[in-house]
């Protein structure tokens, strides 16, 4: 029996804080690299990460900036800088193929408050190019989108902030 399935996107994020360094100044830089993956049965079109870095109460401290360093497999956006306004990773206009990866590696400029430590989360998004759907993640703490492996990374402890601390 051939057994045809229904489109289904579907895309999965992490982040994982990669570096924490103390710049002698009074601010901080952390490294954080981004690894998103398409997890459906249909490729991704309008591929998006966005980390807008002051979003909330226990986000980066207002005036944090952020900059992307390093890009796999995407398109940087030249214009991000963690702000409401550039707080799109990519330009948006990448395919991911069923089972394709890419990676972004950001550093953030930060002065550390009294809010600290900090708990971070992206969101990946995407539309399947078959189905028309949107799809949508919210960034777990580690290298791996999916820890468990079912192509579902929407769940229990696979949707977990990346703290900062700098002590």
């Amino acid at each position: 029996t051939i057994v045809d399935p229904s489109p289904a996107p579907q895309v999965g994020l992490a982040k994982q804080l990669a570096q924490l360094l103390d710049n002698g100044d009074g601010t901080w830089t952390a490294t954080f690299v981004f690894n998103v993956e398409n997890l459906g049965n249909e490729p991704l079109a309008n591929v998006q990460i966005a980390d807008v870095l002051s979003a909330s109460p226990n986000d980066f401290p207002a005036g944090s900036t952020g900059t992307v360093v390093a890009v796999t497999n995407l398109t940087a956006n030249a214009f991000y800088d963690g702000s409401a306004a550039n707080g799109n990773l990519l330009v948006g206009d990448d395919v991911l193929l069923v089972g394709g990866s890419g990676s972004v590696t950001v550093d953030v400029v930060f002065a550390p408050d009294n809010n600290a430590p900090y708990n971070n989360q992206a969101a990946a998004s995407g539309t399947g190019t078959q189905s028309g759907e949107p799809t949508s993640d919210l960034s777990d703490d580690g290298a791996e989108p999916d820890a468990d492996g079912d192509n579902n990374p929407n769940e229990v402890d696979e949707n977990d902030p990346t703290p900062v601390n700098p002590v």
